[in-house]
C-alpha cells in the first residue's frame, strides 16, 4: 500500500492541473491520495471523481497557512508562515473558513500596498492584481525586487516588509488555534505540515528542540497529528519526529509535497519502497480517516 497525503495542483502553486496531477500519482501506483492545495479546496471534487474512476482511496484535504504559536520560541513570531494540513474535511464547512481567511488577507494586503505606494515604492497595482487577487506577501516581495527596491526575497522581507512600519500586515492568516479549530469544525483531522520548515521570504529550519516546543504548544490547541514522514527530511529527523509523535500521542502522516515538477516525479519512482514503508507506519492515521469516512456515510 502506498499513500501520498501532500499534493498540490494548479489551484494553488502546483505546476499541473488536478487531472494531470492525479494521473501521475495513479501511474506511480499510489493507493491512497489527498489533494492539499494552499488555502483552497476547489480541486477536491475533481480529484475525488478521478480517484473513484481509478479505484483509488481518496480523502479531501487542504493546507492552511497560519503562523507559529507566539512566544514559544525566541525570535519566531507571526511574520513567519507555518502550515497545518486538514484531512477528511467537509468542503462546505471548510469554505466558510476560507472565505473569512481570504477576505482578511485581501483587506490587509491591499492596505499594505497602499501604504508602500504612499511611501514612494512605486508598486504597480496592475501587476499585482493581474489575477484580481493577491496570493500573499511573496507576490509583493517579488514586485519590490522587479522594481529594484530589493535584491532578493530575504532582502525584501527583512529590510522592507518585516520592518516596524509594515510588519503588522504580516498578520493576515488566522492564528494557529483558530486554524486547528477551523479544521475540526469542518470535521477534519489537523496535521502539522513539514514540522522542521518555516517560511519568511526564504526557508527557515527549526531545530529538534524547537520542533518539540512548538509541537507541545500546538497539541494544547488540539493538534491531531504530524507529517512525520516527509520526503525532504533525513532519517535522523524522521526518527525524531516519529518518537515525538509517540510521546505526544499524535497521528503520523506521510507526504511528498508534490508540486508537479519532473524532479519530484523521479523521487516518487526512486523512493517507491520507502514510501510503502512509511505508509505502513501511518496505519493509525489511515484508520482514523477511514473511520471518519464511515461516520459520514452513516
Amino acid at each position: 500500500m502506498k499513500a501520498n497525503f501532500h499534493i498540490h495542483s494548479s489551484f494553488s502553486d502546483g505546476g499541473k492541473n488536478v487531472y494531470q496531477t492525479m494521473d501521475i500519482m495513479a501511474n506511480h501506483g499510489f493507493d491512497i491520495l489527498s489533494i492539499t492545495d494552499h488555502n483552497t479546496v476547489e480541486g477536491c471534487v475533481e480529484a475525488l471523481d478521478f480517484c473513484r474512476s481509478r479505484g483509488i482511496e481518496y480523502y479531501h484535504g487542504v493546507e492552511l497557512t497560519t503562523y507559529p504559536v507566539p512566544e514559544v520560541i525566541a525570535g519566531i513570531d507571526y511574520t513567519y508562515a507555518m502550515h497545518i494540513l486538514g484531512y477528511g474535511i467537509d468542503l462546505e464547512k471548510m469554505r466558510q473558513h476560507l472565505n473569512i481567511y481570504e477576505y482578511r488577507k485581501q483587506q490587509m494586503l491591499g492596505e499594505l500596498i497602499d501604504l508602500l505606494i504612499a511611501d514612494g515604492y512605486g508598486i504597480r497595482k496592475k501587476v499585482l492584481y493581474a489575477d484580481n487577487r493577491i496570493s500573499d506577501r511573496t507576490l509583493i516581495a517579488k514586485e519590490l525586487i522587479d522594481i529594484k527596491h530589493a535584491c532578493s526575497m530575504n532582502d525584501a522581507f527583512d529590510n522592507i516588509l518585516n520592518t516596524q512600519r509594515y510588519v503588522r500586515f504580516a498578520r493576515f492568516p488566522l492564528p494557529p488555534d483558530e486554524t486547528i479549530d477551523a479544521i475540526h469544525h469542518a470535521d477534519g483531522i489537523a496535521v502539522w505540515a513539514h514540522p522542521y520548515n518555516l517560511k519568511r521570504g526564504g526557508n527557515t529550519l527549526f531545530s529538534d528542540a524547537q520542533v518539540a516546543s512548538m509541537a507541545k504548544a500546538l497539541v494544547g490547541f488540539g493538534l491531531d497529528g504530524m507529517e512525520t514522514y516527509y520526503r525532504k527530511f533525513n532519517e535522523k529527523q524522521i526518527e525524531f519526529l516519529s518518537l515525538l509523535a509517540d510521546d505526544l500521542s499524535l497521528l503520523k502522516s506521510t507526504g511528498s509535497d508534490y508540486h508537479g515538477r519532473v524532479c519530484q516525479e523521479d523521487v516518487l519512482l526512486s523512493q517507491s519502497d520507502l514510501i510503502e514503508r512509511y505508509t505502513e507506519k501511518c496505519f493509525s492515521f489511515v484508520s482514523a480517516l477511514r473511520q471518519k469516512a464511515l461516520k459520514k456515510i452513516k
